[in-house]
């Protein structure tokens, strides 16, 4: 039997005369002695296949492109895949052992874009083991990237929490596009196709509500002349000062968007009567 009390085999002896009491104590040695060894090559076969596995398994997360990272419950590096070496431009020799939030300057936000803070996030994964949202982070070069980003509480065997495990996917250039796509490149006003989204939520808001949205169309009077006279460079000066000056004017959680042209278009919801929303 094993130190551990498993049955190995079993050692069969045989001898016409008889054993004595020397001959029992050597060959009960011995037996010992035969499963120790034989308990010594099953651990080392166990060591080799689990050294196996985890090789296997490294090899495996290096071949995925998102960056996967794990960190124990002092937010320590202690995994840093071939991903996460080209996301962030930190070796693992440079990464492991690393705070992995002051490593990479991490700032939380939801899916829809609203911040939160560190605390809310880990309460949410002690509680339910997982939390989704988005990053802002920065890379060794400095450069601040966005990423969608999986946490998942990690547990030992006795389900006490070890640590978590971050796979976070670099979303910055869909960003971009995507706010290309939303916001006027001259002024950095939302545009028609944003517009047209914001209204019909904004829409069903008030409604929900019972509140009054107000709908102001603004164009620039003169503008032609502006740009016939002093040259279509002055002509979009015009237009990004009179778009900062909108945004300076306007309440926190109205929305300017410039419809093309010096056309602007202004939401207000919750405006209240007329003359409230005229002013």
């Amino acid at each position: 039997m094993t130190p551990t009390g498993c049955v190995l085999g079993v050692l069969v002896a045989r001898r016409a005369a008889g054993y004595s009491p020397d001959d029992i104590g050597y060959l009960t040695a011995l037996a010992d002695t035969a499963a120790a060894t034989l308990d010594s090559a099953r651990l080392l076969a166990d060591s080799a296949m689990a050294a196996e596995g985890l090789r296997r398994q490294s090899e495996w997360l290096d071949q995925v492109s998102d960056a996967i990272i794990t960190c124990d419950v002092h937010n320590q590096v202690m995994t840093w895949n071939s991903g996460a070496e080209i996301t962030y431009q930190y070796t693992s020799a440079e990464a492991v052992g690393c705070d992995a939030e002051a490593l990479l300057d991490t700032r939380y936000w939801t899916h829809t874009g609203q911040p939160v803070s560190r605390e809310a996030v880990f309460t949410a994964l002690a509680t339910a083991g997982r939390w989704n949202g988005e990053l802002r982070q920065r890379r060794a070069d400095g450069e601040e990237i966005e990423l969608q980003s999986s946490l998942t509480e990690l547990l030992d065997e006795d389900r006490r929490r070890v640590g978590w495990v971050a796979v976070n996917r670099d979303v910055t250039d869909e960003r971009r596009k995507e706010r290309l796509a939303l916001y006027d490149t001259l002024t950095g006003l939302p545009n028609r196709r944003y517009l047209l989204e914001h209204l019909a939520q904004a829409q069903q808001r008030s409604a929900e509500n019972g509140d009054k949205m107000a709908v102001l169309f603004l164009d620039l009077d003169g503008f032609k002349q502006v740009n016939d006279t002093l040259g279509h460079e002055a002509g979009d000066e015009v237009l990004r000062v009179t778009a900062t000056r909108l945004q300076a004017v306007l309440r926190r959680g109205d929305v300017v968007a410039r419809l093309g042209g010096d056309e602007f278009v202004v939401v207000a919801e919750g405006a209240g009567d007329f003359p409230h929303a005229v002013r």
